[in-house]
């Protein structure tokens, strides 16, 4: 018996797709968005196997599976959220973005949607909290993926690691002067600060940084000097401190800002940071 169940599978693994009965999944679920293609392109799983754990192996479940579909809503509203959380500041996403973090266009084929799920509403340590609702989150899945569908294959691309770390690094300039308060992550020294009373500062003279100095004028190194001296003559009501910074001290922060490592590879995916000298 087992030798007769090994031939049958050897036999169905040689067999051209063509010849192939109709896909099991078909056996239970009904027909739907035949344009988009098989079973396989949205789902994944097995079409070949009658055995349940085999056929939903890897399997993407509806919720997940609007990046197949042309035209979705669903992830025409989850790019909307990918603008407004500012996810560029630090990952590629769409051609366009920081290489701070993970390039999300490589997401397919290896990446789970529910492993995705659990990173953006559980962040890492150096991610701002988005607080998404299990809805908007789904939807941000979905953009994501759509974007990854559609990215060209990179070949010889050297994989990004990033370095979480809960020990503080104290002894630059960044963590001495912003990192009680603030928390940013860096390409040269991955993520810096301790606080979490004030914004995540990652990717701040970028173009993707969600938040501006005032209305039509992005955080350039100009006014962010301006508001280290003196945030309420910016904004009233301001609640973070005026800091007195000699010019040496603050050449010193404005390097982890003003990151060259981070314009390099904002440039090399098609990015424009604002706030180069």
């Amino acid at each position: 018996m087992g030798l007769r169940h090994a031939l049958s599978v050897l036999l169905a693994l040689l067999t051209p797709c063509a010849a192939l009965p109709a896909a099991s999944c078909q056996e239970c679920h009904p027909v739907h968005y035949e344009a988009a293609g098989t079973c396989v392109s949205c789902h994944r799983g097995d079409p070949r196997s009658h055995r349940l754990e085999v056929a939903h192996r890897d399997l993407v479940a509806s919720r997940y599976s609007h990046f197949a579909l042309p035209g979705s809503p669903v992830v025409a509203r989850g790019q909307k959220l990918v603008d407004l959380a500012g996810c560029r500041r630090c990952h590629v996403t769409g051609g366009r973005g920081n290489g701070l973090a993970t390039n999300l266009d490589r997401l397919l084929p290896g990446a789970r949607p529910d492993e995705v799920l659990a990173a953006v509403q559980s962040p890492a340590l150096f991610m701002p909290q988005f607080a998404f609702s299990e809805v908007a989150a789904t939807e941000v899945v979905n953009a994501l993926f759509a974007s990854s569908a559609k990215a060209p294959p990179r070949a010889g691309e050297t994989p990004l690691v990033v370095h979480f770390e809960k020990a503080a690094k104290d002894d630059n300039a960044f963590a001495k002067v912003c990192g009680g308060c603030h928390r940013m992550l860096t390409l040269l020294q991955g993520g810096l600060g301790v606080g979490a009373v004030g914004p995540n500062l990652s990717g701040l003279l970028g173009e993707n940084y969600p938040g501006v100095f005032k209305v039509n004028e992005p955080w350039m190194p100009s006014n962010l000097k301006q508001w280290i001296a003196n945030p309420r003559a910016s904004r009233h009501q301001a609640v973070m401190p005026p800091l007195k910074l000699g010019e040496q001290e603050w050449e010193r922060v404005l390097e982890f800002f003003d990151d060259p490592g981070g314009r390099a590879a904002a440039t090399a995916v098609g990015g424009t940071p604002r706030g180069i000298r």
